[in-house]
């Protein structure tokens, strides 16, 4: 049984030369007295001495316990899954190993979630912190494949989707969907592979099971992103993985609609699907070269490319996992109060 109070939760792969600067804003935490709250650290499957850093660089005295466990299966989804089974206190926050907190952060993400009790999920507002302070000239128009900005559009009440990076999730939420039967599809990012996708479908679960989503931007954090994650090439690579993520959500997407209706049984059609698809990816491509905004048109030329590598390792389970979704979907359904 979890208790009430705050648990933030790091999962690190390889992240030894991050974790120190991280660590150094979660010690720097300001929180009332009367609050709980603890940090865990799951190394996935590092091969350099990440858990070793982590020790080492958790002051003494310290602000609140820090716990490291491991998790050897590779894949940022199964290292959450760990580390909420883990977690002491009924609020958890999910933080990158690169998530620079603000010192405030606990005690509003606890304050938050205490002030609005049908929120599932909470995101914020994150900056971008950068060596050498200066952006390339496509940063800003994709700032959100790199969980920077923020998370409502113009005009929107409340958020479809949050990113996981500066996430608070009411720990009860998440008990609630798996006991539905929720198990992820999607694992997010694996060592080097820019796969995603994990965040929306979590979101997706939450929803459907009644909870809300919320965007707090008085939480905030400073993503630090290195040169080598700042090239072209780098960006595209982020669209691909998004491109292979959104093949599993049209499962759940379909599943949620009404299955009567002529568009939404198409759409069932992996052909057709991977018509469309290819369709789509020679017109951006086409507009890449021709257009005026080629920026734009090759990232979303390369979301194609990632959707038609998903659908093609689907080829024959297509309809059987929208079968599945639609039965996780009604389950979910079941546990709104």
């Amino acid at each position: 049984m979890s208790r009430p109070g705050v648990s933030l939760l790091v999962c690190t792969h390889n992240g030894a030369r991050r974790l120190r600067p991280t660590l150094a804003h979660l010690a720097a935490q300001r929180v009332a007295p009367t609050l709980p709250w603890e940090v865990v650290l799951v190394d996935n499957a590092s091969t350099d001495d990440s858990a070793a850093v982590a020790r080492a660089s958790w002051p003494e005295p310290a602000p609140a316990p820090l716990r490291v466990v491991t998790e050897p299966r590779l894949g940022i989804g199964h290292a959450r899954l760990r580390a909420v089974e883990t977690a002491t206190y009924d609020v958890v926050g999910f933080v990158d190993d690169d998530n620079w907190l603000a010192p405030d952060w606990v005690q509003l993400a606890w304050e938050t979630m205490q002030a609005h009790p049908t929120v599932g999920a909470c995101g914020s507002f994150g900056e971008a912190a950068l060596e050498d302070g200066e952006r390339p000239a496509w940063f800003e128009a994709n700032a959100a494949a790199y969980a920077v900005g923020a998370q409502v559009r113009a005009g929107e009440a409340t958020p479809g989707a949050l990113w996981t990076a500066g996430l608070v999730v009411r720990r009860s939420a998440w008990q609630d969907v798996r006991a539905a039967g929720f198990e992820p599809m999607l694992l997010g990012r694996r060592g080097n592979l820019l796969s995603a996708g994990e965040d929306s479908e979590l979101c997706f679960a939450l929803t459907q099971a009644g909870w809300r989503l919320a965007y707090e931007p008085r939480l905030r954090y400073r993503h630090a992103i290195p040169p080598a994650r700042l090239t072209w090439a780098y960006v595209r690579a982020l669209h691909y993985g998004f491109g292979m993520a959104s093949v599993a959500m049209d499962h759940y997407y379909m599943a949620a609609g009404s299955p009567s209706s002529l568009r939404r049984r198409l759409l069932e059609v992996w052909i057709w699907r991977v018509l469309v698809s290819a369709m789509r990816l020679a017109g951006h491509s086409l507009r890449s070269m021709l257009g005026p905004e080629r920026a734009r048109e090759a990232l979303r030329a390369h979301i194609q490319r990632g959707r038609l590598r998903a659908l093609m390792a689907e080829c024959g389970e297509y309809r059987d996992r929208t079968r599945r979704a639609r039965e996780v979907v009604r389950r979910l359904a079941g546990r709104r109060r």
